[in-house]
């Protein structure tokens, strides 16, 4: 069987781990906070192992965070979602 190669380099986000650790969050206790998302796949977002997450992963890590999915993905500002 042959290996297809990989489609592009894989892609931290180093962002969604950088608030995380400010929040002062496990990657388990945040994927708890998001509806039971697993702490290896936390890491596995972070690390850039899952190179392109679902949406609705994106938008549960991104409220549990109290920011938006924008501000994860590109490292910006982006808007509150909560106060």
């Amino acid at each position: 069987m042959k290996r297809r190669p990989l489609d592009g380099p894989r892609k931290p986000n180093h962002r969604l781990k950088e608030l995380r650790r400010n929040a002062g969050l496990s990657p388990e206790r945040l994927g708890l906070e998001a509806g039971g998302i697993t702490g290896k796949a936390v890491r596995d977002i972070e690390s850039g192992v899952t190179r392109d997450p679902r949406a609705s992963t994106m938008r549960a890590l991104a409220e549990a965070l109290r920011t938006t999915v924008g501000d994860l993905e590109s490292g910006g500002v982006g808007v509150r979602l909560t106060p």
